[in-house]
């Protein structure tokens, strides 16, 4: 998701922030995969009976709530590399537009700062206070 340029910085690339999202999702749907054959096995299971079935039935339970833990903990990845890509559009967004409000400012003053428009700051028009 991030690398360093050739400055040192690192930087986020959102396609590949987006694949890691996409291989979080498909890890999440491999674990609903595993967790529905849990379910399948404990409910063979509970029609059994003793200390076999009672050992099979707790462990599946005990590997359901291990699963859960982590599509919990995936999701929880995966909604966190979402909102800093996000954050990083909208600074990049903030950035832009501070930059071409500050070109439109500095394209605007040339020329018309000391009041002759001939591009000198400071005296020869008159007027200039810059």
């Amino acid at each position: 998701m991030a690398f360093k340029d050739q400055n040192g910085k690192i930087t986020i690339d959102e396609v590949a922030a987006r694949n890691d999202i996409l291989r979080i999702e498909s890890a999440i749907n491999s674990l609903n995969n595993s967790k529905q054959a849990i379910n399948n096995l404990i409910q063979q299971a509970a029609n059994g009976q003793g200390q076999v079935t009672t050992a099979i039935i707790d462990k599946a339970a005990e590997m359901r709530n291990q699963i859960d833990e982590m599509v919990r903990r995936l999701n929880e990845t995966s909604s966190f590399i979402s909102r800093t890509v996000s954050h990083y559009q909208q600074l990049d967004q903030q950035i832009k537009r501070e930059i071409e409000a500050a070109a439109a400012v500095a394209s605007g003053v040339g020329g018309t700062i000391n009041g002759s428009g001939n591009g000198q700051f400071g005296g020869g028009g008159g007027g200039g206070r810059f």
